[in-house]
């Protein structure tokens, strides 16, 4: 059995994973950050950044809650036995 513990871990390590993916295709030859200096104004793409954080915070503070209540996720419901999870 995964231990609590463990699977942050691992979901800590695939969203470091996701970022330096994200990090290596804005710097690589033929990057998105290059084009974008050259098209988009400065302040917008600080505006972008901002942005591209703040889904990372949703993602993470949405994970932080899913791992943080496993047992109330648990509880039997009166009525229909079975349960749906609205994931998005």
């Amino acid at each position: 059995m995964v231990s609590e513990l463990d699977r942050l871990q691992e979901l800590e390590m695939r969203v470091n994973a996701l970022e330096r993916k994200v990090r290596a295709l804005e710097h690589g030859p033929l990057g998105i950050r290059g084009l974008l200096e050259r098209v988009v104004p400065r302040d917008v793409r600080e505006h972008f950044g901002a942005a591209r954080r703040e889904y990372f915070l949703a993602w993470r503070a949405y994970l932080d809650r899913m791992i943080g209540r496993p047992e109330e996720a648990e509880e039997p419901r009166r009525g229909n036995s079975r349960r749906r999870i609205k994931v998005l």
